[in-house]
């Protein structure tokens, strides 16, 4: 945790705080699922589908958002508990209705953005990849590192864009994906 965050968990134990971050993904990555229902993110339950999973399936170590102008304004309205699901906002260099949802599993950091967005990774503590935690974000800068290669070269772009999410289609090659890197695997069922 960076700045003022990692004050408010000075002298906790390594081991609480590891807990306490998974506690703090989960309220994260559903505060991120609620905006995104508001927000009518069109593949949102799709996104709610798999990233649940990885959470309860306990292989989601942190989660963060950056909202965007429309949904700092959702989380106003409805009243989300910021203190439990923290954010930063998405400044510039992204449409007013984006957001991006950065997650820790393994060694590896993910940026999900939403409304047309990708999905990217990045190796946790390689030059560029963004950080966690982080009050404010430009999306340009969330996009300027080079994301590793959901396609295994088949494809010019490699991260990976959300097609065909009733098939399971992007949702395989994230989850074989995450297999491939970290050994973690799960079920179709599990995350279609």
């Amino acid at each position: 945790m960076d700045g003022n965050l990692r004050y408010h968990w000075y002298g906790v134990s390594e081991r609480a705080l590891t807990v306490i971050k998974i506690w703090l993904a989960g309220d994260t990555l559903r505060g991120f699922m609620r905006v995104l229902e508001q927000t009518a993110d069109q593949i949102w339950r799709y996104r709610q589908k798999f990233w649940m999973a990885y959470y309860n399936a306990g292989h989601i170590q942190e989660a963060w958002l950056a909202l965007g102008v429309q949904a700092q304004n959702v989380v106003r309205k409805l009243k989300v508990d910021t203190d439990r699901m923290g954010y930063g906002s998405l400044d510039s260099g992204a449409m007013s209705n984006q957001s991006v949802l950065l997650l820790k599993i393994g060694h590896l950091v993910f940026t999900e953005w939403s409304h047309s967005g990708s999905l990217r990774a990045y190796v946790d503590g390689s030059d560029g990849v963004p950080s966690l935690y982080l009050m404010h974000y430009d999306g340009q800068d969330l996009r300027a590192a080079l994301s590793l290669d959901f396609h295994e070269g088949m494809n010019l772009n490699p991260e990976l864009r959300h097609m065909n999410s009733q098939v399971g289609s992007w949702q395989r090659k994230a989850r074989d994906f995450i297999s491939q890197h970290t050994g973690i695997y799960l079920n179709d069922w599990e995350v279609l």
